[in-house]
């Protein structure tokens, strides 16, 4: 039974240590080694392998990278970096930055602005000769904070808030989590400040920069019709997540949002190879290491008497925050409304905040945080920060957010 959780564990050891491993051992290879091993040695056949990949998050994702990458290769990166880089005060551009990630993240997901707040990292570390390390862990901190409040911010949060016993997500999301996240912004921001105004360490690229790439501005209205259909469609999808008239599921409107993209000559070759395999394997590869734990009804065994008791407050924060350590986020919140029998609005805000911060306490916590690091290294050509210098340097907001959210909820 406790095979397939020995392996996570295994995974989870293997990335702690990544930084003393062979620099050509990237996490998307350790993640994808546990899932080889957990199918050779029978813990999963093919067919269950992908009944458990989660094909609407793959789908969802793959579609939110084209965008994306799309983004980048017009050049509206090296645009939002100047803007943010042209105040003269640090604190100003690092305000503007997570107030713009915190934007971001409301409409597009943490995923996506992970994706778009990288190079705009390496910029403002530059400007103001500031650890890139500190930089691209304020945009781990902030997105995944910022995501608790949308119920489109996260995947997690978009299962919550499609669950039929929520009548109107939106509002429940920021009528609950608006305050508690905000404060936790705030904490977060004077907290990394704290820790720039005392290091300075840019980061020379060896890769391609900001400034040497060749953009291409007529990709922009095709961006600016998939952006739009993007937003359209999920308010929809959310909206009316109760009716069966309108079935609309995220992989699809990611995917079809992404189609006025691939309409641009010269396009198709550059979006395929932009987009980030790496990251899709590591998502593929995880969801096969969890089917294997979820198979092996070792949940079950931890939570021993406390299945009919899963609707109080300490048991849904407690479980929540530990269980998206070993299951990860998106798996733990699924299977927990699945078994939550008695929901209150209180008990589902409290899963979906305690679900998703619990993303800042470890690198593979949250999704999120693994894209940001593999973009860091496809930029800079190197590993960005390690395990345990995300771990020690978001111990401080993980605690304070655990705090705020569980007495304000």
């Amino acid at each position: 039974m406790y095979f397939s959780l020995i392996i996570s564990l295994i995974i989870f050891l293997l990335i702690a240590v990544k930084q003393w491993l062979p620099k050509k051992i990237k996490i998307w290879n350790i993640m994808a080694f546990g899932a080889a091993i957990n199918l050779i040695t029978g813990q999963l056949s093919i067919s269950e392998a992908l009944h458990y990949i989660d094909w609407n998050i793959i789908f969802y994702l793959t579609g939110i990278f084209f965008i994306t990458a799309s983004i980048y290769e017009s050049g509206c990166s090296q645009s939002l970096s100047n803007f943010i880089t042209r105040f003269n005060s640090f604190p100003i551009a690092l305000l503007c930055y997570m107030v713009f990630l915190f934007c971001t993240t409301l409409l597009f997901t943490n995923d996506a602005s992970a994706i778009i707040g990288v190079p705009l990292a390496i910029a403002i570390s530059r400007k103001y000769d500031k650890s890139l390390n500190l930089i691209l862990l304020s945009l781990c901190a902030t997105i995944t904070i910022s995501s608790v409040t949308s119920p489109i911010g996260n995947p997690q949060n978009i299962l919550v808030a499609t669950d039929p016993f929520l009548n109107n997500a939106w509002s429940s999301f920021f009528h609950s989590l608006f305050m508690p996240t905000l404060l936790c912004l705030i904490f977060s921001f004077f907290w990394f400040y704290f820790l720039m105004d005392r290091t300075s360490q840019s980061i020379k690229s060896n890769h391609q920069t900001l400034e040497k790439t060749q953009y291409k501005r007529k990709y922009l209205p095709n961006i600016l019709i998939s952006c739009s259909i993007f937003v359209v469609f999920i308010v929809i999808k959310i909206s009316y997540s109760h009716s069966q008239n309108i079935f609309l599921s995220y992989g699809f409107i990611s995917m079809f949002a992404a189609i006025p993209l691939f309409l641009q000559k010269e396009s198709h070759k550059t979006m395929f190879q932009k987009l980030d395999w790496e990251t899709i394997i590591f998502f593929i590869s995880m969801f096969i290491v969890t089917g294997a734990v979820l198979k092996s009804n070792v949940l079950s065994s931890l939570l021993g008497n406390n299945v009919n008791q899963l609707g109080q407050s300490n048991i849904v924060a407690a479980f929540s925050f530990i269980g998206s350590q070993i299951f990860s986020n998106v798996p733990m919140v699924d299977i927990y409304l699945n078994l939550l029998e008695q929901k209150s609005q209180h008990a589902l805000m409290l899963l979906a905040a305690m679900s998703t911060i619990a993303g800042n306490l470890f690198l593979i916590s949250a999704a999120s945080n693994v894209i940001v690091l593999q973009q860091a290294e496809k930029y800079t050509g190197r590993q960005a920060f390690t395990f345990w210098s995300f771990f020690f340097v978001n111990l401080p907001i993980t605690i304070f957010s655990s705090i705020c959210l569980y007495l304000l909820i």
